[in-house]
């Protein structure tokens, strides 16, 4: 900075000039510009959307996000090139930043080779959460970190391609289907009433039903979501005492109550796992029924599909596409 003591008389009157002149250029807009850092971003509709998507699925990588709302175009030919990556991570970066409306949780995911955007994972503010949750009595749910991050970004897969295929169908409306994340889709059964977990209601000596997640379509069709990625490396055997739980329930006194359909569904990165939910869908391979906590009249099994993330979603795809046509005449 000059020093204005020290300046001579005919240099104060160059400065003068020089600042008169830069300053006329500027008002007529061709001189150069300076910009005041924002300190604060307004949200536009794609930002209440990424809100709503962290809402519903809690945690979601920035590739994900870029899937789902930030498609990237080539500029000359207008070709879909992808998801675009680089600007979703800047916005999401301002929204963490700026608008406090979602939390960077770095270096918890597993980067896939050549695929940019997996590294980091988002999730809403407690503040974020507040505002838009759908009960004043729910609670911030408990950030996860480590192996359950890594396991609900694998689950939210299936979330993300059936947004993507969902999308694509003639006559799709939103409102069809609806997807329930842990631990609001875990349902006790059996037993008598009491209390099970942190302030939820359930049976005492009976079990717990924990799907991943779940899918619910037309408000009649319930499907259960199970996600078993390359890195679990279950036994088979926990695989078909997963499936019978699910058997248990479909025989249970709570199941009856819910006229709804339900199928269950396995999004499995290995050959092996989606084998052994199969082998269960009729009987457990290597236990009896009473080993098994089934009984002889309990006659009753789920239908089993079982499949890549991406079967996954087109059976459910295909699902919807099948009643959208007699929704639109109705």
């Amino acid at each position: 900075m000059c020093n204005l003591k020290k300046m001579k008389l005919e240099e104060l009157r160059e400065l003068r000039q020089r600042l008169e002149k830069e300053m006329g250029l500027r008002e007529a807009g061709e001189g150069p510009s300076y910009k005041k850092p924002r300190k604060s971003v307004r949200l536009v509709a794609r930002d209440r959307r990424v809100r709503d998507h962290l809402k519903v699925a809690r945690a979601l990588s920035t590739r994900q996000i870029a899937r789902l709302l930030f498609p990237s175009f080539d500029p000359e030919t207008d070709e879909f090139l992808g998801p675009g990556v680089a600007n979703a991570e800047k916005r999401l970066y301002d929204l963490a930043s700026k608008a406090k409306l979602v939390n960077s949780v770095p270096n918890e995911l597993v980067p896939v080779p050549g695929l940019p955007g997996t590294n980091t994972a988002w999730e809403l503010t407690r503040e974020a959460f507040k505002s838009i949750r759908d009960d004043p009595g729910d609670e911030y749910p408990d950030p996860l970190r480590g192996e359950n991050l890594r396991h609900l970004v694998a689950v939210n897969e299936v979330f993300v391609l059936l947004h993507e295929l969902l999308g694509e169908l003639p006559g799709y409306d939103p409102m069809c289907w609806r997807w329930i994340g842990e631990p609001k889709c875990h349902r006790p059964y059996g037993g008598s009433p009491g209390q099970y977990g942190r302030g939820r209601i359930g049976y005492a000596g009976g079990h717990v039903l924990k799907p991943d997640a779940q899918v619910v379509l037309f408000d009649d069709t319930v499907v259960f979501i199970e996600r078993q990625t390359a890195d679990a490396r279950k036994k088979p055997e926990e695989i078909h005492d997963k499936v019978f739980n699910y058997h248990r329930y479909e025989n249970s006194v709570q199941r009856r109550t819910d006229g709804r359909r339900t199928v269950l569904l396995w999004a499995c990165d290995a050959e092996r796992d989606k084998n052994a939910a199969i082998q269960a869908e009729k009987t457990h391979p290597t236990k009896t029924l009473r080993q098994s906590q089934m009984e002889e009249r309990w006659d009753k099994r789920m239908p089993v599909g079982a499949g890549s993330p991406l079967w996954v979603a087109k059976k459910i795809r295909n699902a919807v596409a099948e009643r959208l046509p007699s929704r639109r005449v109705s």
